[in-house]
């Protein structure tokens, strides 16, 4: 019975996780068909939508399924490949990467939990994750400005808080969809009479 428990939970858990990261990817190019029109694939900036979409599913899923030992690896993973994505390796892209990873990743693992303490609330939570991704991004490219001394301009850093309130709000659309999904699957297995 123990047995038949955790194989249970292990197949819902890789379920979830697919889940998850297919919804992140899917909302990572809604978001950046979003933020770059229609030709984004020509755009530099591409790149970094499927890469986020996918750390942010593992993060939401390693939030709500795991624990998060296994979010601290993701963001690390995160920052690795922030590196990867603008080479060549020196000091200013290992800076550039830790300023990027550091707001991002703690405005997704902000919103994982928040996800997770809302988890009553079936509907909506996607507009919360957009205003804190937005506050991410509005963070990151602010540090950026400090860091490099230049002032302050206001409207670099609302045009990234808008990118990240799309990014935020398709992400956490997709995994609200998961979510339900899975609560239907859930309450649907339950009313089944056992034989």
């Amino acid at each position: 019975m123990k047995w038949e428990r955790s194989v249970t939970r292990s197949s819902r858990d890789t379920l979830l996780t697919l889940g998850y990261t297919l919804a992140g990817l899917a909302g990572a190019l809604l978001a950046a068909r979003l933020a770059l029109g229609p030709g984004m694939f020509q755009t530099k900036q591409f790149a970094g939508f499927p890469v986020i979409g996918f750390a942010a599913a593992l993060i939401y899923a390693s939030a709500q399924l795991r624990g998060f030992g296994t979010v601290m690896v993701i963001l690390l993973l995160l920052y690795l490949s922030q590196i990867a994505l603008n080479p060549p390796i020196r000091t200013s892209s290992v800076v550039s990467a830790a300023v990027f990873t550091v707001p991002v990743g703690a405005a997704l693992v902000g919103s994982s939990i928040v996800f997770r303490v809302l988890r009553r609330v079936p509907v909506g939570r996607f507009i919360i994750m957009g205003l804190i991704v937005a506050l991410g991004y509005g963070a990151m490219v602010a540090l950026f400005l400090v860091l490099m001394r230049q002032p302050l301009a206001t409207f670099l850093v609302l045009d990234q808080a808008v990118i990240g309130l799309k990014l935020g709000a398709c992400l956490g659309l997709g995994f609200e969809l998961v979510d339900l999904v899975a609560r239907l699957f859930r309450d649907r297995a339950s009313e089944t009479p056992a034989s």
